[in-house]
């Protein structure tokens, strides 16, 4: 619950800031293994403008703030965002560098992510890779495409993690006066490395 705590509060302090690019978040995952399922939420929160802020609840590992701060350099065609980053959490406490590359054109988008964590306090540290890319635009409002994402911990015995599926993104711009854009996206994953367990993602957010 603290964590929780700081991460709104965080929030409330980078959403007064004007002139800058705001994207809230909040993501369903419902993994399904051995007939049953397991559902988790995590909200998500980016803000570009003079700095790039990346803040997550309970997406890095279980019950685990994520804030990374850095500078985006390039444009919406296509930036690189390096960023340094904490997490701290009951179950999990690192120090981790991350690199986003995002572009988008007329029909494509993409957000590549790839993130290391030095685990701190006796926890492990991991690799992690994050890929969304939309590549068919049937309708203004529709996109498809397909995300994937690999985990590696650093551990004996460790193997690689994979997901990978197709997925499909809706976006409703301009709702309000005041420049505020929503979308929503779905995306289903299956594990070459493991597959007995698959993932369902729903996804609701705002851009403004």
């Amino acid at each position: 619950m603290k964590q929780l705590f700081l991460f709104l509060l965080l929030l409330v302090m980078f959403v007064s800031m004007a002139n800058a690019q705001h994207d809230l978040s909040l993501y369903r995952k419902t993994v399904y293994s051995a007939g049953s399922s397991d559902a988790s939420f995590y909200p998500w929160y980016m803000y570009s403008g003079l700095v790039f802020v990346d803040a997550r609840y309970n997406f890095d590992w279980d019950k685990t703030t994520g804030v990374f701060v850095g500078k985006s350099f390039g444009s919406d065609a296509l930036s690189v965002v390096p960023t340094l980053g904490a997490l701290f959490g009951p179950e999990y406490k690192g120090v981790s560098p991350q690199v986003y590359l995002m572009g988008k054109g007329e029909t494509y988008a993409f957000t590549l992510l790839n993130q290391y964590s030095a685990g701190i306090s006796g926890n492990n540290s991991y690799l992690y890779n994050w890929y969304e890319v939309f590549i068919c635009k049937p309708l203004d409002w529709l996109e498809v495409g397909g995300t994937e994402q690999t985990f590696y911990e650093f551990v004996d015995g460790s193997k690689v993690q994979m997901d990978i599926g197709p997925g499909i993104r809706a976006t409703l711009s301009n709702v309000s006066s005041s420049g505020f854009s929503m979308y929503g996206k779905v995306w289903y994953s299956v594990s070459p490395t493991d597959t007995d367990v698959s993932k369902l993602y729903f996804t609701v957010g705002t851009t403004f």
